[in-house]
């Protein structure tokens, strides 16, 4: 079996999972398909829409997000002609009418339901307001992190920087010694590397630059994976909360599960409900 054709079969399965379970599309009228959804296939007088495919690929699952669009476009519609040639063929035999089909229908319509309203719901209470003050409650339950910023001089061997610790010690400009001899790429701007917390870094530079006082340079070089670095610490500082904007998407995916909840919760409150766990331990008949 080809691997073009093991591919091929996967994104039918896919793209057939994903119209099965996605919101049915409105039955295709007389003159429907025209504008900016034009029909893309005609199944025996049944019509797919550009609409449908364009659905069912947003469905497809991540992996085939490697594969071009004009490729995952024409194999997507050859699974709905597929799953549409299928289903007509279905109905002539009568599989519709069959009690295992109806019972199915309707678990996946309650299903449906409770995704289109619970979507609907947490859209309305997804305010700015609310997510504002999820972020509020967010940053000050955060323990302020310790921010240094230093700069240095990278060089390749610890003769080099010796002879650098050397020159520091005789007067000379550590920003001038990092632009003359520096190999790292904050060479340029004197070495700086700006703020950084101790996960930024490498264990054996953070260590070193986080024992440090302020305007403090290192006596001896420090070694890591780079090289050996001579450090200079220029201020420590506790780091500021991430914005807004960084915590937007956790925020919002963290604030739908807590609207979520007190959605169901707010139903089950409202409603009569009986249950029997008992009875889940009974034989089946």
């Amino acid at each position: 079996m080809s691997m073009m054709f093991k591919i091929t079969r996967a994104l039918c399965v896919a793209s057939t999972a994903a119209v099965i379970f996605s919101a049915p599309a409105p039955a295709a009228e007389e003159g429907s398909g025209d504008g900016d959804d034009p029909v893309v296939a005609i199944v025996n007088d049944a019509k797919i829409l550009k609409s449908e495919v364009v659905d069912a690929t947003t469905r497809l699952p991540a992996q085939f997000d490697q594969f071009p669009p004009d490729i995952r476009n024409r194999i997507v519609l050859r699974s709905l002609i597929d799953t549409k040639l299928t289903a007509l063929e279905a109905r002539v035999r009568g599989f519709h009418e069959n009690p295992e089909y109806v019972e199915r229908m309707a678990d996946i319509a309650e299903q449906l339901l409770e995704r289109m309203f619970m979507m609907d719901s947490i859209k309305a209470r997804m305010t700015e307001a609310a997510l504002k003050e999820s972020y509020e409650t967010t940053v000050a339950s955060m323990s302020p992190e310790i921010e240094v910023r230093a700069r240095h001089v990278l060089v390749t061997t610890e003769v080099e920087a010796l002879e650098i610790v050397d020159e520091l010690e005789n007067g000379a400009d550590f920003a001038e010694l990092a632009k003359a001899h520096s190999i790292g790429p904050s060479a340029a701007v004197g070495g700086d590397l700006d703020y950084f917390t101790r996960s930024g870094m490498s264990p054996e530079f953070a260590d070193a630059a986080f024992a440090m006082e302020i305007d403090e340079i290192s006596k001896r070089p420090i070694q890591t994976q780079f090289g050996w670095h001579v450090i200079h610490v220029m201020d420590r500082r506790e780091a500021p909360p991430p914005s807004f904007e960084e915590m937007e998407a956790p925020l919002r995916e963290q604030l739908s599960q807590v609207i979520g909840a007190g959605i169901i919760d707010e139903l089950r409150s409202a409603a009569t409900i009986e249950e029997f766990p008992e009875k889940l331990l009974t034989p089946a008949q």
